[in-house]
């Protein structure tokens, strides 16, 4: 199963290109204070066609309507509107409303395809909130459950991380130096052998540990994330490595 992180942040990437070419007719505006965000919350049960079992969707949601540069507003609420979807596209006039339509209407589509035994109910779970909010910088995060059969369900937790200026998508080129990868991943690889058990990190293939592209950013560094078989068995769940500003400055552009 294609993780949600994974397909939303492929999307997310395609997203951002549409609207770096865009952002020229896309006027700004200034951005002060905190963000206040409007929460779209929804709790129902889908019927499964021929099934007794049902998909049940749970989504808490918060969507920044104030306090962020107009750019950076309307890349966080594209990144919502499209997190379940296959397409993409770079809209002006998202609303919260129209985020839960579509977050709804991906769940309705998702239950079409399912097949589940007889008392044995899917789950969708979307819990999307800032994560943190300082200087010129904002981190959104989103946690995502689903479960659609099969043994278990799969968990994944997300980040973006934009400019609130100018709505300027952090990834790692904007970052990082392009040499620099190499020496991240060991910096990484290090922190995770410091920060697990003996035990867990023996779970672990160093060489397969590439530099994260999901990572969050706070005031006092960087943490790269890690989803359920991304580098480790399911059983271990999300991974995190996080290092400090001050240990990464060099390698930064």
């Amino acid at each position: 199963m294609l993780s949600m992180t994974n397909q939303a942040r492929s999307r997310m990437k395609r997203i951002f290109l549409i609207f770096a070419a865009a952002a020229g007719i896309i006027c700004a505006a200034s951005c002060s204070g905190k963000v206040s965000c409007k929460n779209i919350s929804e709790q129902t049960s889908i019927a499964l066609e021929g099934s007794e079992s049902v998909l049940n969707v749970n989504i808490n949601v918060d969507v920044p309507v104030k306090g962020l540069g107009t750019d950076a507003e309307l890349f966080i609420k594209n990144y919502l509107y499209f997190f379940l979807s296959d397409d993409f596209n770079i809209w002006d006039d998202i609303t919260p409303d129209s985020i839960q339509e579509s977050l709804m209407s991906e769940c309705e589509k998702i239950a079409k395809d399912v097949e589940m035994h007889d008392g044995i109910d899917a789950e969708i779970d979307l819990n999307g909130s800032i994560f943190a909010q300082y200087d010129d910088i904002l981190c959104y995060n989103m946690k995502s459950y689903m479960f659609t059969g099969g043994a278990h369900g799969m968990s994944a937790d997300d980040y973006v991380n934009v400019r609130i200026s100018d709505g300027e998508y952090i990834d790692l080129a904007t970052l990082f130096k392009e040499d620099s990868m190499e020496e991240l991943r060991g910096r990484i690889v290090k922190r995770l052998s410091e920060s697990l058990s003996e035990e867990d990190f023996a779970m672990i293939a160093p060489d397969a540990v590439e530099v994260s592209s999901c990572f969050r950013m706070e005031k006092s560094g960087i943490t790269f994330v890690y989803n359920p078989y991304e580098i480790a068995p399911y059983a271990m769940g999300t991974i995190y490595a996080s290092l400090d500003w001050s240990e990464i400055s060099d390698l930064m552009n």
